[in-house]
């Protein structure tokens, strides 16, 4: 039986075969090359750029450490130590490396920052710490053209393209540069300060209150006193200011990407609360007479702070706080040569009756003194507390005696230095209903609060103004007595 024909064997491709698969690999070719070549050239572009923003954001913190760009051959020295990946040098990029940076000092609040990458395009960043103009960005095929659309030292126009230069004013993918990536959003400036109510010499504390949605705030500069100078850095600033008056505070923050943000903020200094002081020899205060001085059918409660010095001298035997004494009639707050305090009042004219002696003034802290006088009674007050009483069999005689503040009546023997920070005379309400809430049992050894009116208060002596007169809420202003002697407003 004959055996079947068998097909030969086949070892290899067909010429035909082999010269398709080359083709379609040339093709492969061809269209990988090309996109392995752009996504390098891309890669390598972003590398330069980054070299540039790198260094630039280790230069604007130097300057932030001392207000101004050191000198040139300092300052590439500095960028150097930070980054050693980096090559900084001073002059135009020689090489297609993007890890060669050109950084040039213009001033010292200015830089210039260049690089250039491997497709023989310069990125270059231009940034003015003192406000000229924002941080400014240029590509260029040539160093001309990626300066040319920078602003000048000292403006925010750009230096000019001349011919044949081809600068563009962003990083971005025309003129062949690195695609676009998201836009940088710029921070958000914001600051609190406290207290919201600042007065003169006391001091204020700022608190940074920035943001950045796609970043970190890198610096923070302020202008605390408003001259237009941004001279404090940090977080949390303080200072003070010695005068009052409106002040505008701002704060100006860079972002990690250079781009800045200012906020500013009038502030209303108020005056420094003030208070008055007595010698105890010879001055006081006086305040005329007025009819609503007096309890009538009502209570009366004379209130205020009060504090002893060290320097003022020993009442002897006796002398007054607070008092309206004089033609045999009124009240005071009498105070003895140990310091200890009680109430005296007339009841007739001439008649006077006294509350037993108590605990008085320590030295040197501020103490809240009240007198409260009704139809049938008087009690002293200190520090919230009632510390010397007397009932009355009749009601009080008040006179026509004006207030008077370190003295009781006419002797001058009867006197006692005091500091006083504001003072008040209230008709219908109990010394409890009006007392203040930063009282200290035993006293205070920090300034209080300013009393303040209510809608009994007759009269109210803050001490604030800047002469030996300060006007009461009802219009009796407190005076100096006698002209010419040793008593002052703080």
């Amino acid at each position: 039986m004959p055996l079947p024909h068998l097909r030969p064997h086949r070892s290899a491709f067909t010429l035909v075969e082999l010269i398709v698969v080359i083709a379609v690999l040339i093709i492969l070719m061809a269209i990988a090359i090309p996109t392995f070549l752009s996504i390098r050239e891309t890669a390598n572009s972003t590398q330069a750029q980054n070299s540039v923003t790198i260094s630039y954001k280790n230069a604007k913190v130097i300057h932030a450490g001392s207000g101004a760009y050191p000198v040139l051959a300092t300052l590439q020295g500095a960028i150097q130590s930070a980054e050693p990946e980096l090559d900084v040098i001073t002059t135009t990029p020689a090489s297609r490396d993007p890890e060669q940076v050109m950084v040039n000092r213009d001033g010292v609040d200015q830089i210039t920052v260049c690089a250039q990458a491997s497709t023989g395009l310069i990125y270059c960043l231009r940034s003015n710490e003192a406000g000229a103009f924002d941080v400014s960005r240029s590509q260029s095929a040539t160093i001309a053209g990626a300066l040319c659309n920078l602003p000048t030292p000292t403006s925010a126009a750009g230096e000019g393209c001349g011919p044949g230069d081809d600068g563009v004013p962003s990083w971005s993918s025309a003129g062949g540069g690195a695609p676009a990536g998201p836009a940088n959003q710029a921070p958000v400036s914001s600051f609190t300060y406290s207290p919201t109510g600042p007065t003169a010499n006391a001091t204020v504390t700022f608190t940074d209150a920035s943001s950045d949605a796609d970043g970190t705030i890198a610096t923070r500069e302020w202008d605390l006193d408003g001259n237009g100078s941004f001279e404090a850095t940090g977080t949390a600033p303080t200072t003070s200011y010695p005068s009052p008056g409106p002040v505008t505070v701002s704060l100006r923050v860079t972002d990690d990407d250079g781009e800045t943000a200012t906020s500013s903020q009038t502030l209303t200094v108020a005056a420094q609360p003030g208070f008055a002081s007595t010698d105890g020899s010879d001055s006081f205060l006086s305040a005329a007479h007025s009819s609503t001085h007096t309890a009538g059918t009502s209570t009366l409660v004379f209130d205020g702070w009060v504090r002893r010095t060290a320097g003022a001298p020993t009442p002897a035997p006796q002398g007054a706080v607070f008092s309206t004494t004089g033609g045999n009639a009124g009240w005071t707050i009498q105070i003895d040569n140990t310091y200890r305090l009680r109430a005296a009042v007339a009841t007739a004219p001439g008649v006077y009756v006294s509350s037993p002696w108590a605990a008085g003034l320590s030295l040197n802290n501020w103490h809240h003194v009240a007198i409260q006088i009704t139809q049938n009674g008087v009690a002293v007050l200190l520090d919230g507390s009632a510390i010397s009483t007397i009932a009355l069999a009749s009601p009080p005689a008040f006179g026509t005696a004006p207030t008077l503040i370190g003295r009781e009546g006419a002797a001058p023997t009867f006197e006692f230095g005091v500091q006083v920070d504001s003072a008040r005379i209230t008709r219908g309400q109990t010394a409890a209903a009006i007392q203040p809430g930063d009282i200290v049992p035993g006293g205070r050894s920090t300034r209080p609060a300013t009393l303040t009116a209510h809608s009994d208060t007759r009269s109210l002596w803050s001490f604030d103004g800047a002469s030996g007169a300060d006007e009461g809420a009802a219009g009796v202003p407190f005076t100096l007595s006698p002209t010419g002697s040793s008593f002052s407003l703080h």
